[in-house]
């Protein structure tokens, strides 16, 4: 988790972008190999579980547990999540917040 504390402090500080200041939040699951999975598919879709559960908490990460199957399942059934594309690489997701 030390690595995901260090990850949202670093993307957390502003930056300029042209002439506009940037602020940006991040949600970080974590699903951790082997305990919640054999496999890149499995590790995905329960990471993404997380990353929803974080959203959901705005704490700035959240290590998938037990607890979260509901939320694993929640995610399936609305066809959200990382693991349909299990065979690309992980890429960071970024949401512009409007004012």
């Amino acid at each position: 988790m030390a690595v995901s504390v260090k990850l949202r402090s670093a993307l957390s500080e502003p930056f300029d972008l042209e002439e506009i200041t940037v602020h940006s939040t991040v949600s970080i699951g974590i699903a951790l190999f082997p305990d919640e999975g054999p496999d890149l598919s499995t590790l995905l879709r329960k990471a993404d579980a997380a990353m929803y559960k974080d959203k959901a908490s705005g704490y700035g990460h959240h290590v998938y547990g037990g607890d979260d199957d509901a939320d694993l399942l929640y995610t399936a059934a609305h066809g959200r999540g990382a693991a349909d594309h299990a065979d690309q690489r992980p890429v960071p997701r970024v949401q512009a917040a409007q004012d």
